[in-house]
């Protein structure tokens, strides 16, 4: 069953305010029909038929659960390794050498997604900052969406998923899956171990 009850510029607006709020998304009208499509989605799962009742639903439940899951329905989650290598090499060129002569480092990766920005963070940390060993450094990664932190957690990644990452880091940083994880890296402790992943 799908539901296709028009949201009215009203209940928009409550939605806008109630996400703007909870996760701080700020979301203009031209995300109507987006937020609409993927509401949608959870009130079939429910069984509701209007935006309000959902609404309703959503506010009523004093568990959070439905809200998570809200907001994991709206959550845009695109991300890759070395996405924007412009940034690495700033970090790289301008950010790790000012870095070297400080023993505590401490990196927020916000809106991590599945982890590919803090992997690729620590990546790079271990490659360019000098006597990381000596170190104490932690990447704080954080996103909205429960769904994709579990994912950035299980540092499991597919090969197609890893195509931006040169084939030296593949080889030095992630484990090869073999038999049913055939075509499945995961990233290797000495990442992971920097990385602590929260909502």
């Amino acid at each position: 069953m799908f539901y296709n009850d028009e949201m009215t510029d009203a209940e928009f607006g409550l939605y806008q305010r109630l996400i703007y709020d909870i996760c701080g998304i700020s979301l203009n009208l031209s995300k109507k029909q987006l937020l609409m499509s993927r509401l949608n989605k959870r009130m079939n799962n429910l069984g509701l038929a209007s935006f309000k009742a959902y609404r309703d639903y959503v506010l009523g439940d004093k568990t959070g659960k439905e809200l998570t899951l809200m907001i994991d329905a709206i959550s845009t989650n695109k991300t890759d390794f070395f996405r924007e290598p412009e940034h690495f090499e700033f970090l790289k060129h301008k950010v790790y050498p000012a870095l070297s002569s400080q023993y505590r480092i401490r990196i927020w990766s916000a809106a991590c997604s599945s982890g590919e920005e803090p992997y690729t963070l620590a990546i790079t940390l271990l490659e360019y900052l000098n006597n990381i060993s000596k170190k104490d450094v932690k990447i704080l990664a954080t996103d909205i969406s429960t769904k994709v932190l579990d994912e950035a957690v299980a540092g499991l990644y597919s090969e197609e998923r890893l195509r931006g990452i040169p084939a030296m880091f593949r080889q030095k940083y992630f484990l090869k899956g073999t038999n049913y994880w055939n075509g499945y890296y995961r990233a290797k402790e000495e990442l992971s171990s920097l990385i602590s992943f929260r909502r």
